[in-house]
This record gives C-alpha cells, structure tokens and sequence, in this order.
C-alpha cells in the first residue's frame, strides 16, 4: 500500500505537527519516508526524523495560506490525516 506521504518526496513543505500537548510548524524539504518516521531539512537547520504519528497536516509550501488566512476551499494544498484515511500513515 502507498504512503500517503510519498508523492510529498522532494517538494518544499510545511509539516503541522503536535509534539506532546503543543502544536508546531516546520518548514523544511521532505527527503524520505521510512518506516514510521519522515526525514525532513529544515529551512534553517539540520535534517530531521519525524514520527509519522505526531504529524497533523502538511501543506506545499508554495500553496500554504499566509499566516492567519482562510483557506475557503476544502483541502487547499495540504493533505490532512483525515484526509489519508484507507492510505499507510
């Protein structure tokens, strides 16, 4: 079964993601998906492992909407988990 984070392999992203009781925002280059972890580069910084399962949504970042914009239409460049549902996560 394809990983619903494949097809985001080597595309400029915004990772949402809940660390714990804290929701945070990475910007960086998805280099691979692994097992139960995605490799990230940071824009600014080293690359990253990230655990599929703290992942809330993550969004092209040439489509993601400015900071405290409303995306109108249903989906608007990010695929959310719930949206991958029925996909290996």
């Amino acid at each position: 079964m394809q990983s619903a984070f494949e097809s985001w392999i080597g595309r400029s992203i915004v990772l949402r993601l809940r660390v714990q009781q804290v929701k945070v925002t990475v910007h960086g280059l998805l280099l691979n998906d692994q097992n139960d972890e995605l490799v990230v580069r940071l824009d600014a910084g080293p690359d990253i492992r990230v655990l599929k399962k703290t992942v809330l949504a993550i969004e092209d970042l040439g489509l993601a909407p400015l900071s405290g914009a409303v995306c109108p239409q249903r989906g608007c460049g990010f695929l959310t988990i719930s949206a991958a549902r029925g996909m290996e996560l």
